[in-house]
């Protein structure tokens, strides 16, 4: 079975052909010759799929048999292709017969290879038919099933772009579902991953960069545990922004809150907003009554009852509501995380 046929003479792809010219052009039985040794072949809907089929494999066929699931995902890189605005071309073969490629795209003079590989195989083995590509001047990118792949995003290479392929629980109808493992916590669909690589969207960077911003947030707590009325505080958290966009949120130390800059910030937004409801006392260090620990805390402004922001955490961190959110400083640091780094705005980490 093949994607990729010559038909009454002409080179034909299985997935370009829309449903009803399919099924119009197989009633007319034409001549079918099998790209991979121009054995004869016919044409057929497997499980919804179309596809072209030896009559007779001979033994020094070139071509192997593919399961429906590397033609589906074959069928999707081609389409991505075609979205991304290059030519696609499957089961491309070279003409001295050093390689056959699942995908080729082609813009111009331009060349990439998509491989998907979803049988076992061994590290040389992949090393040798990426070598094949980039011996024939044309650049590759692998989508690799099993451990393999998942051990090229946990210690990726700068010469060899290699992806983990994912198949998903979820099936729809009876199409599977893959995804691709662009980092150990950072997934993306097998479209949008084709088309940010053809975009070059990826670049190989030795450092990943974190930046650090800082929010302060104005809170009305709902009720006060001993007057039971409303009462206003503050806190600051800080959400570190790693590659890619994936965020990690966190409160910050709680001595934060007696620094100048935030003091001025939560004074400078109240004096241009006297509408607020609560009164937002300043917090100040106070020893516990029972650790005896110095810790932060507020007052309530209707009983001067004390709440500490670590040790009363339950008292207002489900059970407020946010009156504003103001930014503060954000910092940004590098650190040695060598990967392949994808941005859509191509603000890459180095």
């Amino acid at each position: 079975m093949s994607l990729k046929a010559v038909v009454n003479g002409r080179t034909l792809l299985a997935p370009s052909i829309g449903r009803e010219d399919w099924k119009a052009l197989q009633k007319e039985r034409p001549s079918v010759l099998m790209t991979c040794c121009t054995a004869k072949g016919y044409m057929r809907l497997r499980e919804g799929r179309q596809e072209f089929v030896h009559k007779y494999r001979s033994e020094d066929c070139l071509g192997r048999p593919d399961s429906i699931e590397h033609d589906y995902l074959k069928t999707a890189v081609m389409h991505a292709v075609e979205d991304a605005g290059w030519v696609p071309d499957v089961e491309s073969r070279d003409p001295k017969g050093k390689w056959v490629a699942d995908v080729l795209a082609a813009k111009g003079s331009a060349r990439v290879i998509f491989e998907v590989q979803l049988s076992p195989i061994t590290n040389e083995e992949l090393c040798r038919r990426y070598n094949a590509y980039r011996h024939s001047r044309i650049r590759s990118c692998w989508f690799v099933k099993g451990w393999l792949g998942q051990a090229y995003v946990e210690e990726p290479t700068s010469n060899m772009p290699v992806f983990c392929l994912e198949q998903n629980d979820n099936h729809e109808f009876w199409e599977p579902r893959f995804q691709i493992s662009i980092t150990e916590d950072r997934r993306m669909s097998v479209k949008d991953a084709v088309g940010a690589l053809l975009n070059r969207e990826f670049k190989w960077c030795e450092k990943s960069r974190v930046r650090t911003v800082e929010t302060l947030s104005l809170l009305k707590v709902r009720s006060c545990l001993h007057c039971h009325e409303p009462f206003g505080m503050y806190v600051v958290r800080q959400t570190e922004i790693g590659c890619g966009g994936t965020s990690r949120l966190r409160y910050t130390e709680s001595r934060r809150l007696l620094d100048r800059d935030v003091f001025e910030a939560v004074e400078k937004y109240i004096r241009s907003h006297p509408e607020i409801e609560v009164l937002i006392s300043e917090p100040r260090p106070i020893a516990h009554p029972i650790t005896r620990i110095r810790e932060i805390a507020f007052t309530c402004g209707s009983c001067n009852a004390i709440t500490f922001i670590d040790h009363d955490s339950w008292r207002w961190r489900n059970k407020h509501d946010r009156i504003a959110d103001i930014p503060l400083a954000s910092t940004d640091r590098l650190w040695d995380c060598p990967h392949w780094c994808h941005s859509k705005e191509l603000n890459f980490c180095c």
